[in-house]
């Protein structure tokens, strides 16, 4: 018989993927044509930029990154991306694969990956 595995290696397998998972997500979602098209003033640092499209693609301008301080870095100030956006975005994500270099212990590592298209 297999033994269980402790409960803070469960927690922290289960959060590796979901870290995994968002990260994938947010690099999807960089991937957006109004990211792509964002034109940032000159003199913006790079850790600035990557730091603004985060903060863009995860809806939380105005709360992890004020609103005004964002708008300051572009050029052209681009419209938000609403939740419905980003679902959209997401659905066009095709020929991804979810692998282990062992196994999936847990069922929420397979419904945290179905939430991101992945399963």
């Amino acid at each position: 018989m297999i033994s269980p595995l402790p409960p803070q290696i469960q927690r922290t397998c289960i959060y590796e993927m979901f870290l995994t998972l968002s990260a994938h997500t947010c690099r999807w979602l960089r991937q957006h044509p109004n990211v792509i098209s964002m034109k940032f003033k000159k003199g913006v640092k790079r850790a600035e930029i990557s730091n603004a499209i985060d903060n863009y693609v995860n809806g939380t301008i105005g709360k992890d990154m004020n609103e005004t301080t964002w708008a300051a870095m572009y050029e052209t100030v681009p419209s938000l991306l609403t939740d419905e956006d980003r679902v959209e975005w997401k659905g066009k994500l095709s020929g991804v694969a979810l692998g282990s270099d062992a196994f999936f212990p847990f069922r929420d590592n397979v419904d945290r990956a179905k939430q991101v298209g992945d399963a």
